[in-house]
C-alpha cells in the first residue's frame, strides 16, 4: 500500500485577492493516494477570515482505480 503523502500552500499573506472583500487568500492542499484535502480560504486586511471553510478542507475521497 502506498501511504505517501504531498502537500504545499501558498505562502502566507503572498497571493493577493479582492473576492468577496479579501485583501488576500490562503490555500492548503494534502494528497494521499486515496484522498484530496483542499482549503481555500480568503482574509481581509485585519486578517479576519471573510470566505472560504471554517473548520477544515473540502475532503474528496478516491472511489475507483482507473
Amino acid at each position: 500500500m502506498n501511504t505517501e503523502v504531498f502537500s504545499g500552500s501558498t505562502p502566507q499573506k503572498q497571493c493577493k485577492s479582492s473576492l468577496r472583500g479579501a485583501a488576500y487568500a490562503t490555500s492548503e492542499v494534502t494528497i494521499t493516494s486515496g484522498l484530496i484535502i483542499s482549503w481555500d480560504r480568503g482574509w481581509d486586511d485585519k486578517d479576519k477570515q471573510v470566505w472560504g471553510a471554517e473548520k477544515g478542507g473540502y475532503e474528496f475521497d478516491k472511489l475507483e482505480d482507473y
